[in-house]
């Protein structure tokens, strides 16, 4: 477990060091994720090395325990054969590759641990890349729509705290001002149109004046001459 702890230390440091010269989130999440892959790719290596390790002493261990075994069948056929002295020999170098065994075989179980540490630790580590993962795309989506809301809420505050309405109220007041000066405008050239359809109106009024004057002169006419007719003597009395 020692060596589990020491690894993972190890990834966690790389990546906290490297993370402290970023900003953006984003970034920094991308970053951690990307260190935890490239410090996956360090940890096969490393699990490879120790499983290899592992097989290796096994080999030496299985290796002594056989040696171990054909020197007591050796020691065994030569005293079967009575010679003491050669079966002293044989069991001398049968409790040697024994003590060697022993040794081996601490070493061996110690490297077996070790293994499954490493390989318990790559697999946690998939895990934590995979959770990573998932937390840094649902992060980073976050992040992103408080980016977009902070942005609105600026614009919006920046709206309401400039000259926007009054700009919008002064071209208002300004578009107004134009509306009564055209309809001002309009009103002086019906004036003037109307100025001339009056002088107009008066001509035909004098004209038409006139002529009730030559009727009037016509009518006291007519109407003398009865008058006339009747102050004048008859032809016969005269």
């Amino acid at each position: 477990m020692g060596l589990f702890r020491r690894f993972w230390n190890w990834i966690r440091g790389n990546a906290n060091a490297a993370m402290d010269a970023i900003e953006d989130p984003a970034q920094m999440l991308e970053l951690a994720v990307r260190d935890m892959r490239e410090k996956h790719v360090q940890a096969k290596q490393q699990v490879a090395v120790a499983i290899a390790q592992e097989k290796r002493l096994k080999r030496e261990l299985e290796g002594k325990r056989s040696d171990a075994t054909q020197w007591e069948q050796r020691a065994m056929r030569a005293l079967t054969a009575g010679d003491e002295g050669l079966a002293k020999t044989a069991m001398e170098r049968k409790l040697q590759f024994e003590s060697d065994a022993n040794e081996l075989a601490e070493h061996h179980q110690k490297a077996e641990a070790g293994c499954d540490a490493v390989k318990k630790a790559l697999i946690q580590l998939d895990r934590n890349i995979a959770d990573a993962d998932r937390k840094k795309r649902i992060l980073i989506s976050r992040q992103k729509r408080a980016e977009a809301q902070k942005t609105i809420n600026t614009t919006l505050q920046e709206l309401s705290t400039n000259n926007a309405g009054t700009t919008f109220g002064d071209m208002e007041d300004r578009i107004v001002q134009l509306e009564a000066e055209a309809d001002a405008a309009g009103d002086l050239a019906a004036l003037g149109e109307g100025s001339a359809n009056a002088e107009i109106e008066q001509q035909f009024r004098a004209l038409e004046a006139g002529n009730v004057d030559d009727a009037l002169e016509a009518m006291k006419a007519k109407l003398a001459l009865p008058a006339a007719a009747a102050a004048a003597p008859p032809d016969e009395a005269s």
